[in-house]
Protein backbone atom coordinates (compact mmCIF):
# COMPACT_ATOMS: atom_id res chain seq x y z
CA UNK A 1 0.00 0.00 0.00
CA UNK A 2 2.99 2.15 0.56
CA UNK A 3 3.97 2.03 -2.86
CA UNK A 4 0.60 3.62 -3.68
CA UNK A 5 1.50 6.93 -1.86
CA UNK A 6 5.37 7.20 -2.50
CA UNK A 7 6.89 9.51 -5.10
CA UNK A 8 9.47 7.83 -7.68
CA UNK A 9 11.85 9.88 -8.99
CA UNK A 10 12.78 9.65 -12.73
CA UNK A 11 16.36 8.19 -13.65
CA UNK A 12 19.09 10.87 -12.52
CA UNK A 13 16.86 13.12 -10.40
CA UNK A 14 18.26 12.96 -7.38
CA UNK A 15 22.02 14.07 -8.45
CA UNK A 16 22.85 17.16 -7.57
CA UNK A 17 24.87 17.36 -11.03
CA UNK A 18 22.02 16.98 -12.61
CA UNK A 19 19.70 19.39 -11.09
CA UNK A 20 19.89 22.37 -14.14
CA UNK A 21 18.91 19.32 -16.49
CA UNK A 22 15.58 18.62 -14.70
CA UNK A 23 14.82 22.29 -13.74
CA UNK A 24 14.99 23.26 -17.44
CA UNK A 25 12.31 20.86 -18.27
CA UNK A 26 14.42 18.76 -19.76
CA UNK A 27 15.35 14.81 -18.74
CA UNK A 28 17.97 12.85 -17.93
CA UNK A 29 17.92 9.97 -20.72
CA UNK A 30 21.14 7.87 -20.70
CA UNK A 31 20.62 3.97 -20.73
CA UNK A 32 22.77 0.80 -20.07
CA UNK A 33 24.73 -0.50 -23.08
CA UNK A 34 26.38 -4.09 -23.00
CA UNK A 35 29.56 -2.06 -23.78
CA UNK A 36 29.17 -0.28 -20.42
CA UNK A 37 29.53 -3.94 -18.76
CA UNK A 38 33.29 -3.15 -19.16
CA UNK A 39 33.41 0.44 -17.79
CA UNK A 40 31.55 -0.92 -14.62
CA UNK A 41 33.72 -3.65 -13.78
CA UNK A 42 36.87 -1.26 -14.46
CA UNK A 43 35.95 1.03 -11.37
CA UNK A 44 37.83 -0.36 -8.86
CA UNK A 45 35.54 0.32 -6.02
CA UNK A 46 32.78 -1.88 -7.76
CA UNK A 47 35.81 -4.90 -7.93
CA UNK A 48 36.41 -4.57 -4.08
CA UNK A 49 32.51 -4.52 -3.40
CA UNK A 50 32.08 -7.25 -5.76
CA UNK A 51 34.69 -9.12 -3.56
CA UNK A 52 33.34 -7.91 -0.36
CA UNK A 53 29.84 -8.73 -1.50
CA UNK A 54 31.02 -12.74 -1.56
CA UNK A 55 33.53 -13.44 1.41
CA UNK A 56 31.67 -11.26 3.98
CA UNK A 57 28.31 -13.60 3.54
CA UNK A 58 30.45 -16.88 3.84
CA UNK A 59 30.39 -15.54 7.68
CA UNK A 60 26.93 -14.32 7.50
CA UNK A 61 26.01 -18.41 5.84
CA UNK A 62 27.02 -19.84 8.84
CA UNK A 63 24.74 -18.02 10.98
CA UNK A 64 21.91 -20.89 10.00
CA UNK A 65 23.53 -23.23 12.69
CA UNK A 66 22.83 -20.47 15.54
CA UNK A 67 19.30 -21.71 16.19
CA UNK A 68 20.93 -25.51 16.62
CA UNK A 69 23.64 -23.76 18.60
CA UNK A 70 21.18 -22.13 21.33
CA UNK A 71 19.33 -25.43 21.16
CA UNK A 72 22.85 -27.61 21.78
CA UNK A 73 23.22 -25.30 24.50
CA UNK A 74 20.05 -25.99 26.27
CA UNK A 75 19.92 -29.39 25.99
CA UNK A 76 23.62 -29.45 27.31
CA UNK A 77 22.09 -28.17 30.73
CA UNK A 78 19.94 -31.22 31.36
CA UNK A 79 16.35 -30.24 28.99
CA UNK A 80 14.91 -32.14 26.82
CA UNK A 81 14.89 -31.71 22.60
CA UNK A 82 11.18 -30.51 23.01
CA UNK A 83 11.92 -27.87 26.02
CA UNK A 84 15.41 -26.69 24.07
CA UNK A 85 14.15 -26.72 20.36
CA UNK A 86 11.21 -24.05 21.48
CA UNK A 87 13.66 -22.06 24.16
CA UNK A 88 16.60 -22.44 21.67
CA UNK A 89 14.77 -21.10 19.16
CA UNK A 90 13.64 -17.92 20.53
CA UNK A 91 17.32 -17.54 22.42
CA UNK A 92 18.65 -17.04 19.16
CA UNK A 93 15.98 -14.44 17.74
CA UNK A 94 16.22 -12.52 20.14
CA UNK A 95 19.84 -12.34 20.16
CA UNK A 96 19.85 -11.23 16.61
CA UNK A 97 17.20 -8.18 17.55
CA UNK A 98 20.57 -5.87 16.73
CA UNK A 99 19.83 -5.64 13.21
CA UNK A 100 16.96 -3.14 13.38
CA UNK A 101 19.84 -0.87 14.10
CA UNK A 102 20.97 -1.01 10.51
CA UNK A 103 19.42 2.59 10.42
CA UNK A 104 21.51 4.46 12.82
CA UNK A 105 24.49 2.47 11.30
CA UNK A 106 23.46 3.90 7.75
CA UNK A 107 22.99 7.49 9.65
CA UNK A 108 26.48 7.01 11.16
CA UNK A 109 28.12 6.22 7.54
CA UNK A 110 26.24 9.15 6.21
CA UNK A 111 27.01 11.72 8.81
CA UNK A 112 30.92 10.78 8.36
CA UNK A 113 30.56 10.44 4.05
CA UNK A 114 29.56 14.32 4.50
CA UNK A 115 33.45 15.25 6.31
CA UNK A 116 35.25 12.77 4.71
CA UNK A 117 34.09 11.07 1.07
CA UNK A 118 36.09 7.60 2.53
CA UNK A 119 34.32 7.42 5.35
CA UNK A 120 31.66 5.44 4.71
CA UNK A 121 34.17 2.68 3.58
CA UNK A 122 36.12 2.88 6.53
CA UNK A 123 32.75 2.73 9.42
CA UNK A 124 32.60 -0.41 6.85
CA UNK A 125 35.93 -1.83 7.91
CA UNK A 126 35.79 -0.86 11.68
CA UNK A 127 32.41 -2.35 11.95
CA UNK A 128 32.94 -5.66 10.28
CA UNK A 129 36.53 -6.02 12.23
CA UNK A 130 35.00 -4.64 15.98
CA UNK A 131 32.40 -7.36 15.68
CA UNK A 132 34.37 -10.17 15.29
CA UNK A 133 35.39 -10.85 18.87
CA UNK A 134 31.53 -10.14 20.02
CA UNK A 135 30.45 -12.81 17.89
CA UNK A 136 33.24 -15.35 18.92
CA UNK A 137 31.96 -14.72 22.20
CA UNK A 138 28.57 -15.09 21.61
CA UNK A 139 29.01 -18.53 20.54
CA UNK A 140 31.24 -19.47 23.19
CA UNK A 141 30.05 -18.56 25.91
CA UNK A 142 28.46 -20.90 27.93
CA UNK A 143 24.72 -20.47 29.57
CA UNK A 144 24.69 -21.57 32.76
CA UNK A 145 21.95 -21.71 35.50
CA UNK A 146 19.33 -21.51 33.21
CA UNK A 147 15.94 -22.16 34.74
CA UNK A 148 13.11 -23.13 32.48
CA UNK A 149 9.49 -25.40 33.71
CA UNK A 150 9.42 -29.01 32.72
CA UNK A 151 5.45 -28.95 32.16
CA UNK A 152 5.22 -25.33 30.55
CA UNK A 153 3.59 -24.44 27.26
CA UNK A 154 4.66 -22.52 24.93
CA UNK A 155 3.72 -19.35 27.36
CA UNK A 156 5.14 -20.73 30.08
CA UNK A 157 8.68 -21.13 27.86
CA UNK A 158 8.34 -17.75 26.58
CA UNK A 159 8.11 -15.83 29.83
CA UNK A 160 11.35 -18.16 31.15
CA UNK A 161 13.15 -17.05 28.44
CA UNK A 162 12.20 -13.67 28.88
CA UNK A 163 13.18 -14.16 32.60
CA UNK A 164 16.83 -15.53 32.09
CA UNK A 165 17.62 -12.63 29.54
CA UNK A 166 16.80 -10.35 32.58
CA UNK A 167 17.62 -12.09 36.17
CA UNK A 168 20.31 -14.79 34.68
CA UNK A 169 23.70 -13.21 34.15
CA UNK A 170 24.98 -15.30 31.60
CA UNK A 171 22.20 -14.80 29.56
CA UNK A 172 21.52 -11.32 29.48
CA UNK A 173 25.22 -10.85 29.57
CA UNK A 174 25.29 -13.12 26.40
CA UNK A 175 22.81 -11.03 24.84
CA UNK A 176 23.94 -7.59 25.88
CA UNK A 177 26.96 -8.92 23.88
CA UNK A 178 24.81 -10.29 20.84
CA UNK A 179 23.25 -6.84 20.76
CA UNK A 180 26.82 -4.77 20.56
CA UNK A 181 27.88 -8.00 17.59
CA UNK A 182 24.60 -7.15 15.40
CA UNK A 183 24.36 -3.88 15.37
CA UNK A 184 27.92 -3.19 14.27
CA UNK A 185 27.00 -6.20 11.23
CA UNK A 186 24.15 -3.98 10.65
CA UNK A 187 25.89 -1.20 9.56
CA UNK A 188 27.21 -3.64 6.67
CA UNK A 189 24.23 -4.24 4.27
CA UNK A 190 23.83 -0.01 4.05
CA UNK A 191 27.04 1.11 4.27
CA UNK A 192 28.07 -0.86 1.04
CA UNK A 193 24.22 -0.22 -0.74
CA UNK A 194 25.29 3.75 -0.73
CA UNK A 195 29.05 2.59 -1.75
CA UNK A 196 28.11 1.64 -5.10
CA UNK A 197 25.38 4.15 -5.58
CA UNK A 198 28.32 6.74 -5.00
CA UNK A 199 30.47 5.77 -7.49
CA UNK A 200 28.05 4.34 -10.41
CA UNK A 201 25.86 6.53 -13.02
CA UNK A 202 22.10 6.11 -12.37
CA UNK A 203 21.91 3.62 -15.16
CA UNK A 204 24.51 1.57 -14.13
CA UNK A 205 23.18 1.28 -10.72
CA UNK A 206 20.15 -1.40 -11.17
CA UNK A 207 22.74 -4.00 -12.90
CA UNK A 208 25.65 -3.12 -10.42
CA UNK A 209 22.85 -4.33 -7.91
CA UNK A 210 22.03 -7.23 -10.14
CA UNK A 211 26.04 -8.55 -9.31
CA UNK A 212 26.09 -7.83 -5.44
CA UNK A 213 22.98 -9.93 -5.28
CA UNK A 214 24.84 -12.56 -7.17
CA UNK A 215 27.66 -12.47 -5.25
CA UNK A 216 25.96 -12.14 -1.55
CA UNK A 217 23.51 -15.14 -2.49
CA UNK A 218 26.98 -17.79 -3.65
CA UNK A 219 28.44 -16.13 -0.34
CA UNK A 220 25.58 -17.30 1.82
CA UNK A 221 25.14 -20.25 0.10
CA UNK A 222 29.05 -21.73 0.64
CA UNK A 223 28.83 -20.41 4.08
CA UNK A 224 25.77 -22.24 4.75
CA UNK A 225 27.52 -25.45 3.20
CA UNK A 226 30.61 -25.14 4.48
CA UNK A 227 30.22 -24.58 7.85
CA UNK A 228 27.79 -27.53 7.48
CA UNK A 229 30.97 -29.60 6.68
CA UNK A 230 32.91 -27.78 9.19
CA UNK A 231 30.59 -28.68 12.63
CA UNK A 232 29.84 -31.97 11.04
CA UNK A 233 34.22 -32.43 11.06
CA UNK A 234 34.48 -31.09 14.38
CA UNK A 235 31.63 -32.96 15.92
CA UNK A 236 34.21 -35.75 15.64
CA UNK A 237 36.14 -34.53 18.25
CA UNK A 238 33.51 -32.19 20.12
CA UNK A 239 30.33 -32.74 21.57
CA UNK A 240 27.39 -30.27 20.90
CA UNK A 241 27.09 -27.28 21.34
CA UNK A 242 30.80 -27.00 20.71
CA UNK A 243 30.81 -28.38 17.94
CA UNK A 244 28.91 -25.89 16.48
CA UNK A 245 30.23 -23.39 18.40
CA UNK A 246 33.79 -23.45 16.96
CA UNK A 247 32.23 -23.88 13.14
CA UNK A 248 30.76 -20.41 13.80
CA UNK A 249 33.95 -18.89 15.64
CA UNK A 250 36.11 -20.03 12.80
CA UNK A 251 33.37 -19.22 10.01
CA UNK A 252 33.53 -15.32 11.77
CA UNK A 253 37.18 -15.06 10.79
CA UNK A 254 35.73 -14.35 7.14
CA UNK A 255 35.19 -11.10 7.95
CA UNK A 256 38.94 -10.35 8.20
CA UNK A 257 38.99 -10.36 4.73
CA UNK A 258 35.60 -8.70 4.38
CA UNK A 259 37.26 -5.40 5.74
CA UNK A 260 40.26 -5.49 3.79
CA UNK A 261 37.92 -4.68 1.48
CA UNK A 262 36.63 -1.93 2.72
CA UNK A 263 39.84 -0.57 3.58
CA UNK A 264 40.56 -0.99 -0.45
CA UNK A 265 37.36 0.72 -1.37
CA UNK A 266 38.55 3.21 0.85
CA UNK A 267 41.18 4.02 -1.38
CA UNK A 268 39.63 3.87 -4.64
CA UNK A 269 35.66 5.79 -3.40
CA UNK A 270 36.79 9.08 -3.66
CA UNK A 271 38.40 9.29 -7.24
CA UNK A 272 35.75 6.74 -8.15
CA UNK A 273 32.87 9.11 -6.81
CA UNK A 274 34.84 12.15 -8.46
CA UNK A 275 34.75 10.34 -12.19
CA UNK A 276 31.23 9.78 -11.90
CA UNK A 277 29.91 13.56 -10.81
CA UNK A 278 32.29 14.46 -13.58
CA UNK A 279 30.31 12.63 -16.04
CA UNK A 280 27.23 13.64 -14.94
CA UNK A 281 28.21 17.66 -14.92
CA UNK A 282 29.56 16.86 -18.75
CA UNK A 283 26.04 15.25 -19.84
CA UNK A 284 24.01 18.36 -17.67
CA UNK A 285 25.48 20.26 -20.02
CA UNK A 286 24.46 18.58 -23.36
CA UNK A 287 20.73 19.47 -24.53
CA UNK A 288 18.76 16.46 -23.31
CA UNK A 289 15.34 15.63 -25.31
CA UNK A 290 13.00 18.60 -25.32
CA UNK A 291 10.21 18.59 -22.61
CA UNK A 292 6.73 18.23 -24.14
CA UNK A 293 4.84 20.74 -25.88
CA UNK A 294 2.01 22.67 -23.18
Amino acid sequence: MLFLFTFEPARGQTEPELAGLFASGRRYDHHIAWADLRHILRIPSNRWLLGLAFVGPLAYGSRVWIARLFIAKVEAAGYSLEIATVTGNMLSLLFETGFYLAILGGYVGDRWQRHDPRGRAWLGMLVVWLAIPFQMAVFLLPLRDLTFPAEAGLAGLTGAVFWNILFNPWVSGTFLIALLAIALLASDTPTRTALYTEVNLPEHRGTVTGFITVAVGLGLALGNWLSGLLLTYLGQFFPPPLNYAWALTLFQLWLLPAGWCYWRIAKHVAADRTAMQQTLRERATVSGPEPPAA
